[in-house]
């Protein structure tokens, strides 16, 4: 090509060659210009790759961070529903024990009253002063505290109905008095 240029120089009159040597330099200056911004061109579009690339990185770590929150959320909501669970069968079994306590209850208490005297709530002795003894109608009390309520009033404290102390049984068995 330059030595087209070089011919055509010498073929063009003087003025026209200046001109043309000023239009030449332009279309260089021009040309290196574009090879500059090509350059900056490819640099800007390889830095722009290079920015996708974090970028579309960073989404796929926020997508693994998105899913890894989500297992998490949804472990602590099982783990929750799973206490509550325990939780309604731990009051279950406890109401389940309040009653079979109460009951226990029920029935010890009515243990006690059926070997207590009913006038002391204290249990009645084998022998002695607190020893078990029984109306005519059946009722049954400590020695002592039934002469006592006798002596007071003449009627059995659970009936009411009248006795003596003449009336009094002493209830024993073959082995222990009771």
């Amino acid at each position: 090509m330059t030595r087209v240029n070089n011919d055509l120089r010498n073929k063009i009159p003087e003025n026209l060659r200046e001109d043309f040597e000023k239009q030449t330099y332009k279309v260089q200056f021009v040309q290196l210009q574009k090879d500059q911004l090509t350059t900056e061109r490819d640099g800007l579009l390889l830095h722009l790759e290079h920015e996708m690339d974090k970028y579309a990185s960073v989404l796929r770590k926020l997508d693994e961070q998105n899913k890894t929150m989500e297992e998490i959320k949804n472990e602590f909501l099982r783990e929750v529903s799973e206490r509550k669970k325990l939780r309604a069968e731990a009051l279950s079994a406890l109401k389940e024990q309040e009653k079979n306590h109460s009951l226990e209850m029920d029935k010890l208490n009515q243990t006690i009253l059926e070997y207590t005297c009913s006038i002391c709530l204290s249990p009645w002795d084998t022998f002695g002063e607190h020893r078990l003894a029984s109306l005519a109608c059946g009722h049954l009390f400590g020695d002592d505290c039934i002469k006592i309520c006798l002596s007071r009033a003449g009627e059995c404290p659970t009936c009411r109905s009248s006795a003596h102390t003449g009336d009094l049984r002493y209830i024993c068995d073959r082995y222990h008095l009771l």
